[in-house]
């Protein structure tokens, strides 16, 4: 029993390239669906047939798995024209049901999530400068050299509490002495 191999893959790397769509699609080889765009043969006819397909086929949350990959397929793909690829895009888009597969898709939720906090800082920062402005002007072009592009919130926030509530120029000058960033 020992020494004995109980199980044994052997695996085919398949060039997806080499593989021709119109054939998986005639066949509805749904499971395929989603690999379409990088084969041969796909035109926009043939990939909006086998999207519209896919949305009849899975439940929502299996639907948005596929139409992820698609999607990610489609735009990495060299085996389509770009017209191709627009008009297949724009399908992907009127299916505004699905929204949900773009809005879970985990790099668009990082990106949202680095913007919200870029456009946080940019706000407190804003409301910094404002105050500044209004109070002790001639500290504006300081202020703005200390600020520049800092990032981070819970900073931001101290200094934005002590600029307004500081008595003085000379608080203001103090918090804004040290390097903010």
């Amino acid at each position: 029993m020992w020494g004995e191999t109980a199980l044994y893959f052997k695996f085919i790397a398949i060039c997806l390239r080499d593989l021709d769509a119109r054939h998986y699609v005639s066949r509805h080889a749904i499971a395929l669906y989603t690999v379409l765009p990088a084969m041969s043969g796909a035109t926009a006819p043939l990939l909006i047939q086998a999207l519209r397909e896919m949305v009849q086929y899975y439940e929502r949350e299996e639907l948005k798995h596929h139409l992820i990959r698609f999607r990610d397929m489609l735009q990495r793909t060299k085996t389509m024209a770009r017209q191709d690829k627009r008009l297949v895009e724009e399908e992907l888009l009127m299916l505004r049901e699905y929204d949900f597969f773009i809005d879970e898709n985990p790099l668009v939720k990082k990106r949202m999530a680095k913007k919200l906090k870029e456009g946080e800082a940019k706000g407190v920062r804003k409301s910094i400068l404002t105050i500044i402005k209004l109070r002790y002007p001639s500290l504006e072009a300081l202020a703005k050299q200390k600020l520049g592009k800092v990032g981070d919130i819970e900073k931001l926030n101290a200094v934005l509490s002590q600029v307004a509530t500081a008595s003085s120029e000379a608080d203001v000058r103090q918090v804004l002495d040290p390097p903010v960033a």
